[in-house]
């Protein structure tokens, strides 16, 4: 019975952006370590990942979810800012984590207010 909960579709979809959060933060904070390296190149996730997770959110498709790779890749893109060939930027980092941030912190929200309902529904209060 517990199971169709989880089943619902903004579950999983809250459940990938979570996990998308935090392979992101990963990725930020990768770049910020190494942002005095010789010849580092940023790492961000797999850009597929995102045209892949917007094709399932407009197509309502939520079992092509569970089969979503998180992966990070590097980004040749992003040209070097510096003569050793380092392509970080503190400020660019610096603003993605908060935006990566600020997304976490709805997803969790989200997340606690729905196994709110639960315990709410199973112990018969409200929290």
């Amino acid at each position: 019975m517990i199971e169709g909960l989880f089943d619902r579709e903004a579950y999983q979809m809250a459940q990938v952006l979570m996990d998308k959060s935090l392979m992101k933060h990963q990725a930020i904070a990768s770049n910020i370590a190494n942002i005095e390296t010789p010849g580092y190149k940023r790492v961000d996730l797999d850009p597929a990942f995102e045209k892949k997770l917007h094709e399932a959110m407009k197509n309502g498709d939520t079992k092509a979810l569970d089969k979503f790779e998180h992966r990070l890749t590097v980004d040749t893109n992003t040209p070097s800012v510096r003569p050793d060939g380092n392509n970080v930027k503190l400020e660019n980092e610096m603003l993605a984590m908060n935006r990566n941030a600020l997304e976490y912190e709805f997803l969790s929200k989200y997340m606690g207010k729905s196994f709110g309902k639960i315990k709410s529904a199973i112990t018969g209060r409200a929290s």
